[in-house]
């Protein structure tokens, strides 16, 4: 019994560990407590994020993309690149100047790396659910 858990204890580890650091999602969420939400950066300043790494995931890797107007002051980099079994990973680094950073692994999903958002954009709503306001609406005018 003590050797069966014993080998599942570091493959169950090992799992958790890969499915906390790697953003495979269709969307990455600047916002998030995982990437920059602890930080407590205005509109302008997530844009701008969400822009460099945007640029970061197709730009060579260790290229610096400004954020920033002072140079230095919000740098983004593509750290390294590495395949497994078909997929491609990049990790992200994200560097504030005196106010913190945040390193993350994005995967890409059918070829595709996914969607970077701030965090801020409004929600779409979804055609069912415009269905169901605009029927709504309807009954009442009745």
């Amino acid at each position: 019994m003590s050797r069966c858990k014993s080998i599942h204890r570091p493959v169950i580890t090992l799992l958790l560990v890969l499915a906390s650091g790697i953003a495979s999602a269709a969307t990455v969420n600047l916002s998030s407590p995982e990437w920059l939400g602890n930080l407590k950066l205005d509109k302008g300043q997530l844009r701008a994020i969400k822009k460099a790494v945007t640029k970061a995931l197709e730009a060579p890797i260790d290229q610096e993309i400004q954020c920033a107007k002072v140079r230095g002051d919000c740098v983004v980099r593509a750290a390294r690149e590495w395949t497994y079994q078909g997929d491609r990973f990049r990790e992200i680094v994200i560097y504030l100047h005196t106010k913190g950073h945040a390193s993350h692994t994005v995967a890409q999903t059918g070829g595709r790396w996914p969607a970077i958002r701030t965090g801020l954009e409004p929600r779409k709503k979804s055609s069912a659910r415009k269905a169901k306001k605009k029927s709504k609406k309807k009954a009442k005018k009745k």
